[in-house]
């Protein structure tokens, strides 16, 4: 809006203003709509979801369970049956699951779950949560991992409590993760 624009706004509403003050309003008014257009833009841009189809460049370097059989789960059991199948498989991880609460050595024994070779692990949607689950990477080969929230927030494992462990021991080696 122009200064004259502004002028003849004023007279409508019946304010007298100098043309001093006609063109600190309109100043005023230009920043305000460059102000509100910013905000406007980042609510637009930051407010998606974010697209967690297949992007960066694991899929290139290692074809995780490709090919093998989709296997859903939905509970501590199913997740670790899954993760221990000697075949390849993907393992669709829908919701939250939760370790067992206990001692530190008997969290360990029961929350530590295994991964074998060739198996992807994905998130279903924006809900995959693993709660006091590590997933134990010995000499695995060929693992995706991807779109799952972990948290160790009340565990009994202190400093032990890494979400994802990779080991491997003499006659072995971890590659493709």
């Amino acid at each position: 809006m122009t200064g004259q624009g502004i002028s003849r706004l004023c007279d409508i509403i019946s304010l007298n203003l100098s043309k001093l003050q006609i063109y600190e309003l309109s100043i005023i008014m230009k920043k305000l709509c460059t102000v509100l257009c910013f905000l406007i833009l980042s609510l637009t841009i930051f407010s998606q979801t974010p697209d967690f189809s297949n992007i960066g460049f694991g899929s290139a370097a290692t074809g995780g369970g490709t090919n093998g059989a989709l296997v859903p789960v939905t509970t501590l059991t199913q997740l670790r049956t899954a993760l221990l199948r000697p075949d390849a498989c993907i393992v669709r991880i829908s919701g939250k699951i939760s370790g067992i609460s206990a001692t530190a050595k008997m969290e360990q024994d029961s929350n530590l779950l295994e991964v074998r070779n060739n198996k992807t692990i994905i998130g279903i949607g924006s809900g995959a949560f693993l709660s006091n689950i590590q997933l134990y990477l010995k000499n695995a080969q060929n693992i995706i991992i991807r779109n799952i929230t972990f948290s160790m927030i009340g565990s009994n494992l202190e400093s032990d409590a890494d979400m994802i462990s990779i080991a491997t021991t003499s006659s072995g080696e971890c590659k493709d993760i």
